[in-house]
């Protein structure tokens, strides 16, 4: 069971509990990726910070996936780590975001 902290709100919540539960439940990249298209929600997840990639997209994609589907920032993101738990918690993070932005971006491509 993770331990949320309150005084830095939601982002702390996300690095203790892991991208898993960064919305309070179980997260599944794949089922969160649909439900976000059925919405109508084409946006993929980009890590806050100074890069410019987007997880699961080539760089040749990058520019056409951007302007053509958008882009959010995923929570919790950041481009500093603070130790080896948070490490893990981002790469948790990363991977997450590949497997949706994957789905996403092959979806915001057929319409």
């Amino acid at each position: 069971m993770c331990n949320k902290l309150e005084r830095d709100g939601r982002k702390s919540y996300f690095f203790e509990c892991g991208a898993d539960t960064a919305l309070g439940r179980k997260a599944d990249a794949a089922v969160d990726a649909r439900r976000a298209v059925e919405s109508g929600d084409f946006r993929v997840y980009i890590p806050a910070g100074r890069g410019d990639s987007i997880p699961g997209i080539s760089a040749d994609e990058n520019a056409r996936i951007r302007q053509d589907c958008g882009e959010k920032i995923l929570p919790g993101s950041t481009d500093v780590v603070r130790g080896d738990r948070h490490l893990q918690l981002l790469q948790a993070a990363h991977h997450y975001a590949k497997t949706y932005n994957a789905i996403v971006a092959e979806l915001c491509s057929k319409r």
